[in-house]
């Protein structure tokens, strides 16, 4: 269990030599640093009524390794910032996708108000980097997946508000949007579903927000509307009023989606934003927003 670690408030168990549960540890303690380093833990389990606390314990251990990141690269020598800052952003890109990961998997109200406090301290500590964008493209070469592109259209959000002097408020919900755009899209992974069933996940995404109390209408509207496009021909409701945030998360969506898929060619942003050009012409997206994303990248 990678996340031993953080489960400082969870307990955990073994099972004896005739199968039966017992405990190893109690929540308010931490497994020893020393059994941790000799990689002498057995296989351990937690109760399924526990499993919520689980899941709020790792996550909390995640935006405290966040933290920790930032700290120990601001505070690094100057002659060395530039590799420390570099192996910081691997780790945050890491960290922000098991903590979506953590949320997919258990969305209640409690881990995503945890997970957005996380992220959301994040979100204002961060300045745009092209090197944060640059590790992005480098990523979607390695990887695929919900975390990735999670992550991803974060990241693009937040260098776009960045380079366009958006509030703090406003690069906050334009930011958390592209983030959670897809998180409903975790009850379907491993399964065979219908591509009706699958062009209702932001039905689903929104759902979430809804059922973990998310009032934010801003981040609501822009989950819901991320595949809807202008001449009503998007999903899932062919709507042709659109809020900014949900034609923004719409854009950057579509931008990584294509990126991603073609990521093991040598294709460059200039070669996705002109095959998106014929979408603008088709009055799918706004020209100005598009433009504005595009030159935020060149």
């Amino acid at each position: 269990m990678a996340d031993v670690p953080f489960l400082s408030n969870t307990d955990l168990y073994v099972r004896d030599a005739k199968g039966e549960m017992q405990l190893y540890k109690k929540a308010g303690v931490a497994v020893s640093s020393s059994r941790l380093a000799e990689y002498r833990l057995p296989q351990l389990y937690v109760h399924k009524l526990n499993f919520e606390n689980f899941s709020l314990d790792v996550q909390a251990g995640y935006i405290e390794g966040l933290k920790e990141i930032y700290t120990s690269y601001k505070n690094t020598a100057e002659s060395q910032k530039q590799n420390s800052e570099k192996e910081a952003q691997e780790d945050v890109f890491d960290l922000l996708g098991r903590l979506y990961e953590k949320l997919g998997r258990t969305p209640t109200p409690d881990s995503l108000q945890h997970l957005l406090r996380g992220v959301t301290e994040f979100i204002d500590s961060t300045i745009a980097s092209r090197d944060m964008v640059n590790l992005i493209f480098a990523r979607a070469k390695q990887q695929r997946g919900v975390q990735q592109k999670a992550v991803s259209n974060l990241l693009l959000a937040l260098h776009y508000g960045r380079q366009n002097n958006f509030s703090r408020d406003d690069i906050r919900n334009m930011a958390l949007s592209a983030f959670l755009q897809d998180v409903g899209i975790y009850r379907y992974l491993g399964k065979r579903v219908s591509e009706e069933e699958i062009q209702k996940h932001p039905e689903k995404s929104a759902m979430v927000l809804e059922r973990c109390n998310i009032q934010n209408d801003a981040i609501k509207y822009a989950v819901l509307e991320h595949h809807e496009r202008l001449d009503g021909s998007g999903i899932p409701y062919g709507k042709r009023r659109l809020s900014s945030f949900g034609q923004l998360v719409g854009i950057i969506s579509e931008f990584y989606g294509i990126y991603s898929e073609n990521s093991v060619r040598d294709v460059r942003p200039i070669h996705i934003f002109q095959y998106m050009k014929q979408d603008v012409q088709d009055q799918k997206f706004n020209p100005e927003l598009f433009k504005q994303f595009a030159y935020s990248l060149l």
